[in-house]
């Protein structure tokens, strides 16, 4: 069930002000295609959960929220401590769409004049900060990583764009967003997104 969509305009925030960019962690998929609960999978002593919140934490750009699908125990201990955002059952099984109209909600809900948002998930541990702050700062409204001939997640997405972000259907994708206004998308180099877990090479690639 969604949040009730804030009160606020969506239009650029007063003068004086110094927007935030909010967050948005994808702490899991539907189902992780290599058949393990990746966000508890171990990086360098820390789970991929932990690992994420704390880049997108340390980042010190505004609220973060982390969207996670059925909680248990061992993800709740993981996020313990940490000043964020949760979402359980954060529209999980209705698609990507879903998640993202349900993050962007709540990060509008805590902090209404954000300027705008960064999307990352838990199942790219090499992305660090700088690489997150190079899409921040990209000069158009939106930015999204590019490696292997491609482009996708992580991504920013300007204020210019929430209502787009929030009309999405349940199933629909970042990317249809960013082929739409493909002209205005800022394609920042970062090779290392294209490690993730959701492939047998990416946990091999994990591996001591």
């Amino acid at each position: 069930m969604f949040l009730p969509l804030p009160s606020a305009s969506l239009s650029e925030p007063a003068r004086g002000h110094s927007p935030a960019t909010g967050v948005l962690v994808i702490g899991t998929g539907e189902r992780p295609r290599i058949g393990l609960p990746k966000e508890l999978l171990s990086f360098r002593g820390k789970t991929m959960l932990r690992r994420c919140i704390e880049t997108a934490l340390d980042l010190n750009c505004g609220p973060v929220a982390v969207a996670i699908g059925r909680p248990n125990e061992p993800i709740r201990q993981n996020i313990a401590g940490t000043d964020v955002i949760v979402m359980e059952d954060a529209g999980v099984l209705n698609g990507q769409g879903a998640i993202l109209k349900t993050g962007l909600t709540a990060l509008l809900r805590h902090t209404p004049e954000l300027r705008g948002v960064l999307i990352t998930v838990c199942d790219q541990p090499l992305v660090d900060g700088k690489s997150l702050r190079h899409l921040i700062n990209a000069p158009t409204g939106l930015a999204a990583s590019a490696f292997l001939g491609t482009s996708g997640l992580p991504a920013w997405v300007s204020r210019c764009f929430f209502d787009e972000l929030l009309a999405l259907e349940d199933h629909g994708t970042l990317h249809s967003l960013l082929a739409r206004h493909r002209n205005e998308v800022t394609a920042v180099s970062i090779p290392e997104a294209a490690i993730d877990i959701d492939t047998f090479a990416g946990l091999a690639a994990l591996a001591p």
